[in-house]
C-alpha cells in the first residue's frame, strides 16, 4: 500500500536551508549528547575495574544508580524530546509522510507500553520508564524527519564515532585501557555490551554508506568510501576488545542480510565467510585467546570469554528465575519498567552474585513486563517492519532502506540475549529511527528514488 502524502502540492520543492552539513552536525551532536547524559559516565571503566577486583554487594551502589532518577538522565532524554518537537514543527513544511499501513504495529505496541502503567506493580517507576521510552522514540522520529536518508546515516556515523572515541580517551586518561590484560573488556563510557552496540551500529551505518557511494559499480566519492571502510574496521576492533559476543553475532547476521540483498547469494556467503574468518583472525592476533589449539578455537568462538558459556554467562538461571514470576501476571505483565525495582535487582544479586538491571533478553523482559499480549505485539512489530522494509527494497532498490533492514535485523537477533532494543537510551531510539526513516520519505526524494544523488563530501 502506498503512503498517504500530507501535502497536495507534489510539484513544490522544499526550501533548501543555508547549510545541510551544519544540520547534520547539529543532530549528531544532540544524539551523542543525549546518549551520553542519559546512560554514560566518564569514570565507568575505573569503577568497573574496582568492581571486578574487589566486589562487595553491601558497598556497591550500582543498583541505586541504575534505578535512580538523576538530573543528567532527565536532560539526556529531554534532548531526545527536543529533537522530536523540532521535527514536529517542521513536519508539514518538509512534506513528509509516515502514514503507512504497517506503522500501526509499532504504534499499538508503544501505546500498550503506556497503558501498562494502569496495572503496573510499581506505577511511579513505570511512569518514568514509559516517559523515557516515548522520549527515545521521539528522538528517533526527529532524526528521521529532520534529515534526508543519506544525511541521517552520516549523523549516526558521527555520533557513534564520537562516543567511541571519547570512551577510548576516557580509558587512556584513567589508565584502564589495557586490551592485553587477561579478562579485560573495553567499556569506554559504559558497559562493554553497550559500547559494543555503539560500534555495531557504526559498522552497519558505515557499510550502508559505502554501498550508497557506489552506483553501477563506480565509486562516487573515493574519499568518503575509504573513510567508511576505515570506520568499519574501527568498529569491529571495538567490538572485539569489548568482547560482546551477542553484539558480534547479531552484527554478522545483519551484514549477511545486507550482502544477500545487494549481491548474489554465492558472493554474499563468500563475503560472510571471509569476514568471519577475518574477525576470528583479528581476535587471535589481539591475544584474546589461549595458546593451546583447542582453547584457541574455543576462545575465538567465545571472543575470549569461555567462562560460564554453557549458561550464557549466567543468563539461563536468570531467565528461569524471571519466568517463575510470569505466571503471576501472564497476560498483562508487571507493567513496563515496573518489574525491575531496586528490591528485585538486590534479590537477584544475592542469588546470582551479580546485579542484573534487566532480563538480558527483549523477549523475556517484554513477557514479564507486558505479558503475552505485549510480547505478541512486539514480535509482530519486528517481523512486519522487517518484511515490509525488505519487500520495499526489492521493489525499488533504494539502498538507504538497508540501514533500516539491518537495524531491525540486529534488534531481532541481539534481543535474544540482550535488552538494549527494548529499553534504555540507545535501543528504542535506534529502533524508532529504523521505523520512521523508512516510513518518513520526503516527496522529492520519493520521486527520485531510482535517480543517483550528488556525492556527499565529508
Amino acid at each position: 500500500m502506498r503512503s498517504l502524502v500530507l501535502s497536495s502540492d507534489l510539484e513544490a520543492k522544499p526550501v533548501e536551508p543555508p547549510s545541510r552539513k551544519g544540520l547534520i552536525l547539529f543532530v549528531a551532536f544532540f544524539v551523542a549528547l543525549a546518549i551520553g547524559l542519559a546512560s554514560l559516565n566518564w569514570r565507568t571503566s575505573l569503577e568497573a575495574y574496582v568492581y571486578e577486583s574487589d566486589y562487595s554487594f553491601k558497598d556497591n551502589t550500582l543498583v541505586q544508580r541504575r534505578v535512580a532518577l538523576n538530573t543528567y538522565l532527565i536532560i539526556g532524554y529531554g534532548i531526545y524530546a527536543i529533537l522530536g518537537a523540532i521535527a514536529l514543527t517542521q513536519w508539514k513544511s518538509l512534506d513528509v509522510s509516515v502514514l503507512r499501513w504497517w506503522i500501526v504495529f509499532p504504534g499499538v505496541f508503544w501505546l500498550w507500553c503506556g497503558m501498562s502503567v494502569l496495572w503496573s506493580v510499581e506505577p511511579s517507576l513505570s511512569v518514568r520508564r514509559v516517559g523515557h521510552l516515548y522520549m527515545a522514540v521521539a528522538g528517533g522520529f526527529g532524526i528521521a524527519i529532520l534529515l534526508r536518508p543519506k544525511e541521517s546515516i552520516w549523523a549516526i556515523i558521527w555520533s557513534m564515532t564520537a562516543l567511541l572515541m571519547i570512551g577510548l580517551t576516557a580509558e587512556v586518561t584513567l589508565g584502564t585501557f589495557n586490551p592485553w590484560r587477561p579478562g579485560y573488556r573495553h567499556g569506554g563510557l559504559g558497559h562493554p555490551n553497550e559500547t559494543g552496540l555503539f560500534a555495531a551500529v557504526l559498522v552497519l551505518a558505515a557499510r550502508v554508506a559505502m554501498l550508497v557511494e557506489v552506483v553501477k559499480g563506480e565509486e562516487r566519492s573515493h574519499f568518503s568510501w575509504r573513510v567508511c571502510f576505515c570506520l568499519v574496521l574501527f568498529g569491529l576492533y571495538i567490538i572485539l576488545i569489548a568482547k560482546s559476543r551477542t553484539t558480534l553475532a547479531s552484527l554478522m547476521v545483519s551484514l549477511m542480510v545486507i550482502e544477500l540483498l545487494v549481491s548474489k547469494p554465492s558472493r554474499a556467503i563468500f563475503v560472510f565467510g571471509v569476514g568471519t574468518a577475518g574477525v576470528a583472525f583479528l581476535g587471535l592476533l589481539l591475544g584474546m585467546v589461549r595458546t593451546s589449539t583447542f582453547n584457541a578455537f574455543f576462545g575465538i568462538a567465545t571472543i575470549g570469554r569461555s567462562s560460564h558459556v554453557g549458561t550464557l554467562t549466567g543468563r539461563v538461571p536468570l531467565w528461569e528465575a524471571i519466568l517463575t514470576h510470569v505466571d503471576r501476571r501472564p497476560m498483562l505483565g508487571h507493567g513496563y519498567g515496573g518489574y525491575w525495582t531496586t528490591k528485585r535487582v538486590e534479590e537477584f544479586a544475592q542469588i546470582f552474585y551479580w546485579e542484573p538491571p534487566n532480563g538480558h533478553s527483549i523477549y523475556i523482559d517484554c513477557l514479564v513486563e507486558l505479558g503475552w499480549v505485549g510480547l505478541v505485539m512486539m514480535i509482530l512489530l519486528l517481523l512486519v517492519v522487517l518484511m515490509s522494509t525488505i519487500r520495499n527494497y526489492l521493489r525499488i532498490s533504494n539502498r538507504f532502506i538497508l540501514l533500516s533492514v539491518s537495524l531491525v535485523t540486529m534488534a531481532i537477533v541481539h534481543g535474544l540475549t540482550e535488552s538494549s532494543f527494548f529499553k534504555g537510551a540507545v535501543g528504542p531510539m535506534l529502533l524508532s529511527f529504523a521505523i520512521f526513516s523508512y516510513a518518513a520519505i520526503q516527496v522529492e526524494a520519493a520521486h527520485k528514488t531510482l535517480e543517483p544523488e550528488p556525492p556527499f563530501d565529508i
